[in-house]
């Protein structure tokens, strides 16, 4: 009987096929012989699991790679269990090129951050660069995380952008935009708009401005476009009523606008700071006093 395996997985697979290429015996690949980027050691402990006859890698069929992405490395990194494509895709990606149980670690260490793990992928690139030999592979790895990003974006819009949420709480994105004079603003730059529907899907169940029962006081209050992309998901979460509130009255600025305003008089930087009852405030932007 034929293997099924879900829909997201085969997707995801194809560029990971499209990555990974096919027979390779480069004697600087510390991987060493591949084939559809399976390695000797992941073929032999394949077929050892299932009591065959060990062979060379060279000859593994796409059915059998397929296959061992599957259990070894989609499942086991955790993929399978992801709500959002992206994560699913960067824990993908990060246990082909370094282990299952390290994309694990590594996506655990930034928080489940699918923006921090690409920087993170990179910075571990760049390390990996510094050992013999390793240096002219670097380019490869680093346009290898920016498709990542590219590719995930796009399919995340391809299965959920136009989607409302199960739960109300925070609205679909499209609704929040709409009739906001910084909508096309906001549209227009697709960085800080993926950004922003990444963690306000994370974040469906956080009490915002658009919740009618929270009614904090933030007019006043602006986070630059850049601190917002810099944000990890629980950060967001935290302060999601502001940039809601900021969405509300077309105050989304770049740092240098906000850096601008500093020096015009308009608004101040204020530091990151603890409150008495022992919360974390960040540091932000806000209209000085008058």
């Amino acid at each position: 009987m034929r293997k099924q395996y879900d829909a997201r997985f085969e997707k995801l697979l194809n560029y990971i096929f499209m990555d990974e290429g096919g027979f390779t015996d480069d004697p600087d690949d510390r991987g060493g012989r591949t084939n559809f980027g399976i390695t000797q050691d992941s073929y032999n402990y394949y077929r050892d699991k299932r009591g065959i006859q060990r062979a060379d890698v060279q000859k593994i069929t796409k059915s059998e790679a397929k296959d061992i992405y599957y259990e070894d490395y989609y499942k086991t990194s955790g993929a399978n269990k992801q709500k959002d494509i992206r994560d699913a895709y960067i824990l993908f990606d990060t246990a082909v090129n370094f282990h299952p149980v390290t994309s694990r670690a590594m996506f655990k260490s930034v928080g489940g951050d699918f923006y921090r793990m690409l920087e993170l992928r990179k910075q571990k690139h760049r390390e990996e660069s510094m050992k013999p030999k390793q240096d002219k592979y670097l380019r490869g790895w680093l346009d290898r995380v920016d498709r990542i990003k590219r590719t995930g974006e796009r399919l995340f819009k391809e299965e959920n952008y136009s989607t409302p949420y199960n739960r109300q709480i925070t609205p679909n994105f499209d609704k929040t935009l709409k009739g906001y004079m910084n909508a096309d603003k906001i549209n227009d730059d697709d960085y800080i708009k993926n950004k922003i529907f990444y963690y306000m899907q994370k974040n469906q169940d956080a009490k915002n401005s658009f919740d009618p029962n929270y009614n904090a006081n933030v007019k006043d209050i602006t986070f630059a476009d850049e601190d917002i992309s810099k944000m990890t998901s629980k950060e967001f979460s935290e302060v999601e009523h502001i940039i809601n509130n900021q969405l509300e009255n077309n105050r989304f600025l770049t740092k240098n606008e906000a850096q601008n305003r500093v020096q015009q008089g308009n608004l101040i930087w204020v530091d990151e700071y603890m409150k008495a009852d022992g919360t974390k405030v960040k540091g932000h932007y806000r209209a000085k006093a008058s």
